[in-house]
Protein backbone atom coordinates (compact mmCIF):
# COMPACT_ATOMS: atom_id res chain seq x y z
CA UNK A 1 0.00 0.00 0.00
CA UNK A 2 1.40 3.43 -1.18
CA UNK A 3 1.98 6.02 1.61
CA UNK A 4 1.01 9.59 0.70
CA UNK A 5 3.67 11.87 0.78
CA UNK A 6 4.31 14.43 2.98
CA UNK A 7 5.00 17.59 3.41
CA UNK A 8 8.60 17.38 4.45
CA UNK A 9 9.26 14.55 1.95
CA UNK A 10 8.24 16.98 -0.60
CA UNK A 11 10.46 19.82 0.85
CA UNK A 12 13.39 17.18 0.66
CA UNK A 13 12.79 16.60 -2.82
CA UNK A 14 12.17 19.87 -4.33
CA UNK A 15 15.09 21.29 -6.01
CA UNK A 16 16.66 24.11 -4.15
CA UNK A 17 15.22 27.39 -4.87
CA UNK A 18 18.62 29.41 -4.72
CA UNK A 19 20.75 28.63 -8.01
CA UNK A 20 24.20 27.97 -6.14
CA UNK A 21 22.25 25.71 -3.85
CA UNK A 22 21.01 23.50 -6.90
CA UNK A 23 24.33 23.65 -8.63
CA UNK A 24 25.87 21.95 -5.86
CA UNK A 25 23.10 19.44 -5.55
CA UNK A 26 23.77 18.75 -9.34
CA UNK A 27 27.27 18.51 -8.47
CA UNK A 28 26.43 15.79 -5.69
CA UNK A 29 24.30 14.01 -7.66
CA UNK A 30 26.90 13.23 -10.49
CA UNK A 31 29.40 12.54 -8.32
CA UNK A 32 27.29 9.37 -6.64
CA UNK A 33 26.08 8.70 -10.30
CA UNK A 34 30.57 8.08 -10.74
CA UNK A 35 31.18 6.69 -7.66
CA UNK A 36 32.43 2.74 -8.20
CA UNK A 37 31.53 0.62 -4.95
CA UNK A 38 35.43 -0.99 -4.15
CA UNK A 39 33.84 -3.12 -1.77
CA UNK A 40 32.10 -5.63 -4.63
CA UNK A 41 34.32 -8.59 -5.36
CA UNK A 42 36.02 -7.93 -8.98
CA UNK A 43 33.66 -9.95 -10.46
CA UNK A 44 30.23 -8.60 -9.10
CA UNK A 45 31.76 -5.15 -10.20
CA UNK A 46 31.89 -5.77 -13.84
CA UNK A 47 28.80 -7.73 -13.48
CA UNK A 48 26.86 -4.28 -12.15
CA UNK A 49 29.23 -1.74 -13.37
CA UNK A 50 29.11 -3.10 -16.94
CA UNK A 51 25.35 -2.33 -17.36
CA UNK A 52 25.91 0.82 -16.29
CA UNK A 53 24.09 3.78 -18.31
CA UNK A 54 27.07 5.58 -17.75
CA UNK A 55 29.40 5.04 -20.83
CA UNK A 56 32.93 5.54 -19.33
CA UNK A 57 32.13 3.01 -16.14
CA UNK A 58 31.07 0.44 -18.66
CA UNK A 59 33.71 1.00 -20.44
CA UNK A 60 36.06 0.40 -17.62
CA UNK A 61 34.87 -2.61 -16.43
CA UNK A 62 34.47 -4.35 -19.37
CA UNK A 63 38.28 -3.77 -19.95
CA UNK A 64 38.57 -5.14 -16.41
CA UNK A 65 36.94 -9.01 -17.77
CA UNK A 66 39.98 -11.14 -18.13
CA UNK A 67 41.24 -9.96 -14.81
CA UNK A 68 38.44 -12.00 -13.44
CA UNK A 69 39.06 -14.45 -15.06
CA UNK A 70 42.74 -14.65 -14.34
CA UNK A 71 42.06 -14.24 -10.68
CA UNK A 72 40.46 -17.85 -10.38
CA UNK A 73 41.50 -21.51 -10.45
CA UNK A 74 41.39 -23.48 -13.90
CA UNK A 75 38.62 -25.63 -11.58
CA UNK A 76 36.33 -22.56 -11.01
CA UNK A 77 36.82 -20.30 -14.90
CA UNK A 78 33.83 -22.38 -16.41
CA UNK A 79 31.62 -20.98 -13.76
CA UNK A 80 33.09 -17.32 -13.62
CA UNK A 81 32.84 -17.33 -17.93
CA UNK A 82 28.89 -18.38 -17.11
CA UNK A 83 28.19 -15.41 -14.69
CA UNK A 84 30.25 -13.20 -17.36
CA UNK A 85 28.25 -14.28 -20.27
CA UNK A 86 25.40 -12.64 -19.21
CA UNK A 87 26.71 -9.27 -20.54
CA UNK A 88 27.89 -10.37 -23.65
CA UNK A 89 24.37 -9.83 -25.67
CA UNK A 90 24.31 -6.23 -24.20
CA UNK A 91 27.79 -5.24 -24.96
CA UNK A 92 28.01 -6.51 -28.08
CA UNK A 93 25.55 -4.36 -29.50
CA UNK A 94 26.20 -1.34 -27.16
CA UNK A 95 25.62 2.08 -28.37
CA UNK A 96 29.19 3.25 -27.57
CA UNK A 97 31.82 2.54 -30.61
CA UNK A 98 34.87 2.62 -27.71
CA UNK A 99 32.93 -0.16 -25.78
CA UNK A 100 32.24 -1.79 -28.87
CA UNK A 101 35.45 -2.13 -29.56
CA UNK A 102 36.63 -2.73 -25.93
CA UNK A 103 34.28 -6.21 -25.84
CA UNK A 104 35.59 -7.68 -28.62
CA UNK A 105 39.46 -6.76 -27.85
CA UNK A 106 38.55 -8.69 -24.19
CA UNK A 107 37.14 -11.62 -25.65
CA UNK A 108 39.96 -12.52 -27.00
CA UNK A 109 42.14 -12.15 -24.12
CA UNK A 110 39.33 -14.34 -22.22
CA UNK A 111 39.56 -16.76 -24.75
CA UNK A 112 43.61 -17.07 -24.29
CA UNK A 113 43.16 -17.55 -20.74
CA UNK A 114 40.24 -19.98 -20.96
CA UNK A 115 42.96 -22.05 -23.70
CA UNK A 116 45.60 -21.71 -20.53
CA UNK A 117 47.45 -18.75 -22.56
CA UNK A 118 48.73 -15.85 -20.78
CA UNK A 119 47.25 -13.39 -22.85
CA UNK A 120 49.76 -10.44 -22.04
CA UNK A 121 53.13 -11.69 -23.56
CA UNK A 122 51.79 -15.33 -25.12
CA UNK A 123 53.64 -17.00 -22.29
CA UNK A 124 52.12 -19.93 -20.36
CA UNK A 125 50.02 -18.69 -17.85
CA UNK A 126 51.29 -18.92 -13.87
CA UNK A 127 51.25 -22.07 -12.17
CA UNK A 128 51.57 -23.64 -15.72
CA UNK A 129 52.71 -27.43 -16.11
CA UNK A 130 52.85 -28.18 -19.30
CA UNK A 131 54.03 -26.60 -22.16
CA UNK A 132 51.89 -27.04 -25.16
CA UNK A 133 49.91 -24.81 -27.93
CA UNK A 134 46.91 -23.35 -26.36
CA UNK A 135 46.95 -25.48 -23.30
CA UNK A 136 49.44 -23.77 -21.25
CA UNK A 137 47.73 -25.06 -17.70
CA UNK A 138 46.38 -28.34 -18.33
CA UNK A 139 46.87 -30.91 -16.22
CA UNK A 140 45.58 -34.07 -15.13
CA UNK A 141 43.20 -32.83 -12.97
CA UNK A 142 42.13 -30.30 -15.00
CA UNK A 143 42.12 -31.95 -18.49
CA UNK A 144 38.33 -32.58 -18.49
CA UNK A 145 37.81 -28.74 -17.55
CA UNK A 146 40.13 -27.48 -19.62
CA UNK A 147 38.29 -29.43 -22.62
CA UNK A 148 34.76 -27.68 -21.12
CA UNK A 149 36.95 -24.06 -21.58
CA UNK A 150 38.30 -24.83 -25.06
CA UNK A 151 34.94 -25.98 -26.02
CA UNK A 152 33.24 -22.34 -25.14
CA UNK A 153 35.95 -21.01 -26.76
CA UNK A 154 34.95 -22.58 -29.62
CA UNK A 155 30.84 -22.25 -29.85
CA UNK A 156 30.44 -19.27 -27.73
CA UNK A 157 33.36 -16.64 -28.08
CA UNK A 158 34.22 -17.07 -31.11
CA UNK A 159 30.40 -16.35 -32.54
CA UNK A 160 30.67 -13.01 -30.63
CA UNK A 161 34.07 -12.14 -31.77
CA UNK A 162 32.88 -13.38 -35.23
CA UNK A 163 29.64 -11.14 -35.30
CA UNK A 164 31.56 -7.91 -35.01
CA UNK A 165 33.35 -9.17 -38.26
CA UNK A 166 30.25 -7.91 -39.35
CA UNK A 167 29.71 -4.61 -37.04
CA UNK A 168 28.50 -0.97 -39.03
CA UNK A 169 31.91 0.58 -37.51
CA UNK A 170 35.30 0.10 -39.26
CA UNK A 171 36.93 0.41 -36.12
CA UNK A 172 35.20 -2.25 -34.03
CA UNK A 173 35.16 -4.74 -37.14
CA UNK A 174 39.39 -3.97 -37.73
CA UNK A 175 39.47 -4.57 -33.94
CA UNK A 176 37.05 -8.05 -34.35
CA UNK A 177 39.36 -9.10 -37.11
CA UNK A 178 42.67 -8.22 -35.27
CA UNK A 179 41.28 -10.17 -32.06
CA UNK A 180 40.16 -13.17 -34.17
CA UNK A 181 43.31 -13.86 -36.02
CA UNK A 182 45.32 -13.34 -32.66
CA UNK A 183 43.47 -16.59 -31.23
CA UNK A 184 44.07 -18.34 -34.43
CA UNK A 185 47.43 -18.19 -34.01
CA UNK A 186 46.89 -20.14 -30.87
CA UNK A 187 44.40 -22.42 -32.23
CA UNK A 188 45.17 -25.66 -34.73
CA UNK A 189 44.93 -25.50 -38.47
CA UNK A 190 41.97 -27.83 -38.38
CA UNK A 191 40.02 -25.60 -35.67
CA UNK A 192 40.79 -22.30 -38.08
CA UNK A 193 39.24 -24.15 -40.91
CA UNK A 194 36.02 -25.15 -38.89
CA UNK A 195 35.11 -22.27 -36.22
CA UNK A 196 36.64 -19.26 -38.06
CA UNK A 197 36.93 -19.57 -41.81
CA UNK A 198 33.49 -19.01 -42.42
CA UNK A 199 33.45 -15.74 -41.51
CA UNK A 200 35.76 -13.82 -43.82
CA UNK A 201 34.04 -16.44 -46.83
CA UNK A 202 30.85 -14.79 -45.59
CA UNK A 203 31.40 -11.45 -45.90
CA UNK A 204 32.91 -12.21 -49.68
CA UNK A 205 29.55 -13.80 -50.50
CA UNK A 206 27.38 -11.37 -49.03
CA UNK A 207 25.80 -13.76 -46.93
CA UNK A 208 22.84 -12.76 -45.08
CA UNK A 209 21.99 -16.20 -43.36
CA UNK A 210 23.51 -17.49 -40.06
CA UNK A 211 26.76 -19.08 -40.79
CA UNK A 212 27.37 -22.93 -41.16
CA UNK A 213 28.60 -24.51 -38.03
CA UNK A 214 28.66 -21.50 -36.07
CA UNK A 215 25.87 -20.82 -32.92
CA UNK A 216 24.14 -17.71 -32.27
CA UNK A 217 24.62 -14.61 -32.09
CA UNK A 218 24.15 -14.69 -36.16
CA UNK A 219 26.06 -12.57 -38.62
CA UNK A 220 24.17 -10.30 -40.65
CA UNK A 221 25.51 -7.94 -43.31
CA UNK A 222 24.28 -4.31 -44.04
CA UNK A 223 23.30 -3.74 -47.53
CA UNK A 224 24.47 -0.09 -47.34
CA UNK A 225 28.01 -1.56 -47.13
CA UNK A 226 28.24 -4.64 -48.61
CA UNK A 227 30.77 -3.41 -51.04
CA UNK A 228 33.02 -2.45 -47.80
CA UNK A 229 32.26 -5.50 -45.86
CA UNK A 230 33.98 -7.89 -48.79
CA UNK A 231 36.75 -5.78 -49.24
CA UNK A 232 37.47 -5.82 -45.46
CA UNK A 233 36.46 -9.98 -45.73
CA UNK A 234 39.55 -10.30 -48.47
CA UNK A 235 42.18 -8.80 -46.23
CA UNK A 236 40.73 -10.31 -43.25
CA UNK A 237 41.27 -13.54 -45.24
CA UNK A 238 44.29 -13.08 -46.20
CA UNK A 239 45.28 -12.26 -42.63
CA UNK A 240 43.80 -16.11 -41.50
CA UNK A 241 45.86 -17.80 -44.02
CA UNK A 242 48.90 -17.85 -41.68
CA UNK A 243 46.90 -19.83 -39.25
CA UNK A 244 45.80 -22.78 -42.14
CA UNK A 245 47.67 -25.73 -43.48
CA UNK A 246 49.08 -25.19 -47.66
CA UNK A 247 46.25 -27.76 -48.33
CA UNK A 248 43.61 -25.71 -47.04
CA UNK A 249 44.96 -22.16 -48.35
CA UNK A 250 44.67 -24.33 -51.79
CA UNK A 251 41.76 -25.63 -51.32
CA UNK A 252 39.86 -23.22 -50.25
CA UNK A 253 41.35 -19.37 -50.34
CA UNK A 254 43.11 -19.59 -53.63
CA UNK A 255 39.72 -19.98 -55.18
CA UNK A 256 37.87 -17.84 -53.82
CA UNK A 257 41.13 -15.16 -54.44
CA UNK A 258 40.78 -16.07 -58.02
CA UNK A 259 36.93 -15.09 -58.66
CA UNK A 260 37.83 -12.13 -56.66
CA UNK A 261 40.58 -10.63 -59.04
CA UNK A 262 37.45 -10.22 -61.64
CA UNK A 263 35.33 -8.91 -59.33
CA UNK A 264 33.07 -5.50 -60.40
CA UNK A 265 34.28 -3.84 -57.08
CA UNK A 266 37.23 -2.05 -57.34
CA UNK A 267 37.38 -1.78 -53.32
CA UNK A 268 37.39 -5.79 -53.77
CA UNK A 269 39.88 -6.18 -56.60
Amino acid sequence: RRRPITGAAMAATAPPSNPAAAEQQHQSMRFQDLTIDDTLPLLERVLKYAQSEIALQRLVHVRQMADVLRGVPISQRMFTMERLSVLFPKLVDDPEILVRQGFVAQLVEIALVCLGINATDGAPAENAVEKTKGSGEIDNNNESVATSLRKYVLTVLVPYMGSMLSNPNLEVRRSASEAVTKLASELSANEVRQYLLDYPLALLSRSQTPVHNISSPKMSISNSSVEDMRAFGIVFLGELCQSLSGNHVREVIVPHLIRCKSDKSHKVR
